[in-house]
C-alpha cells in the first residue's frame, strides 16, 4: 500500500514538473514571436503584453498567435465602436467632432467585418489575403486619426487608433513569419 502511495507522489511529481516546463516553452513563442515582431523595445513590450492579455497565448503556436492577435483587433474595435457612442452623446464635442466621431465609428465597424474575413483567410493558409484584409483594419485607424488632424482638431481616440495600428503591425508581420 505504501508503495501505491509514493509511486502516487512521484507520478504527480512528474506531471507538476511537465506542466512547468510546458508553461515556460509556451511563454517562450510569445517572446520568440515578438521578438520577430518587434521594430523596438516599446514595440516589443507592446506585443508580449497585448498577446498575454490572452490566456490562450501561452498554450499557442504561430498560428495560433495571429488569429488570437486578429480576435484582439476585433475585441478593441469592437470596446472603439462602444467608446464613440458615447463620445457623440457627450456635448463637450462640436458638430465637425461627431461628423468625424461618426465617420470612425463606420471604419471601426468595416475594420471588425474585414478581420474577421481575415481569420477565415489566415486559417485557410492563404497569407496573402489575410495581411491585405488586416490592413485595411489598419488604414481605418489610420484614416479615423488623419480626419482630426485635417480638421485641426485634437482626436479623442488616439491612444486606441495607435493601439489598433499596433495590433495590425503585429498580424501582418506574423502572416510574413508563417508564409
Amino acid at each position: 500500500m505504501a508503495t501505491v502511495a509514493i509511486l502516487h507522489i512521484v507520478h504527480y511529481d512528474d506531471m507538476h514538473n511537465e506542466a512547468v516546463n510546458n508553461s515556460i516553452v509556451d511563454a517562450d513563442i510569445v517572446h520568440e514571436t515578438c521578438h520577430k515582431v518587434a521594430h523596438g523595445i516599446k514595440d516589443y513590450e507592446f506585443c508580449v503584453a497585448a498577446l498575454e492579455e490572452d490566456p490562450r497565448s501561452h498554450s499557442a503556436d504561430l498560428q495560433g498567435l495571429g488569429i488570437i492577435s486578429m480576435e484582439l483587433i476585433i475585441e478593441n474595435a469592437t470596446k472603439i465602436g462602444s467608446r464613440i457612442k458615447g463620445l457623440l452623446n457627450d456635448q463637450k464635442y462640436g458638430r465637425d467632432a461627431k461628423r468625424l466621431l461618426q465617420a470612425c465609428e463606420d471604419l471601426y465597424s468595416m475594420a471588425k467585418d474585414v478581420t474577421k474575413q481575415a481569420i477565415d483567410h489566415f486559417k485557410s493558409k492563404d497569407y496573402h489575403g489575410a495581411s491585405s484584409l488586416v490592413d485595411s483594419a489598419q488604414v481605418a485607424a489610420t484614416t479615423c486619426e488623419d480626419g482630426f488632424k485635417g480638421a485641426g482638431l485634437k482626436s479623442p481616440l488616439i491612444a486606441e487608433d495607435n493601439y489598433i495600428i499596433q495590433l495590425t503591425s503585429i498580424v501582418v508581420t506574423i502572416t510574413k513569419i508563417v508564409h
